[in-house]
């Protein structure tokens, strides 16, 4: 029976302690990723406003996908009832990049 008490092994607080530390450090990333540096970062009124900077003729936008772990798709309509698509990637420090996505004819 002294054999069993000599031998050192990992207490289930010591697990449970590594575990926790795990687990923080992954929510951790799975935070920093979504919220700081996701597309949750802009308004419909500031997209359209950036928008219509270099495309004066775009009126109003029609839909926004917004996608944390992606850049977003923004479909808006120009005077002509064309629906155009754009992507919106932006990020915590207000940074972003603004594209239309060209459809083939």
């Amino acid at each position: 029976m002294s054999a069993l008490r000599d031998q050192q092994g990992m207490t289930v607080v010591k697990v449970m302690c590594v575990l926790v530390v795990v687990l923080i450090g992954i929510g951790y990333v799975l935070l920093f990723k979504t919220v700081l540096a996701g597309n949750f970062w802009y308004t419909e009124e500031g997209v359209l406003r950036e928008l219509r900077l270099d495309n004066p003729e775009i009126e109003k936008i029609l839909s926004t996908e917004r996608l944390a772990w992606s850049h977003s798709v923004i479909t808006v309509a120009d005077s002509e009832g064309r629906r155009r698509i754009f992507t919106l990637d932006t990020n915590v420090l207000f940074n972003y990049t603004l594209q239309e996505i060209k459809r083939g004819r």
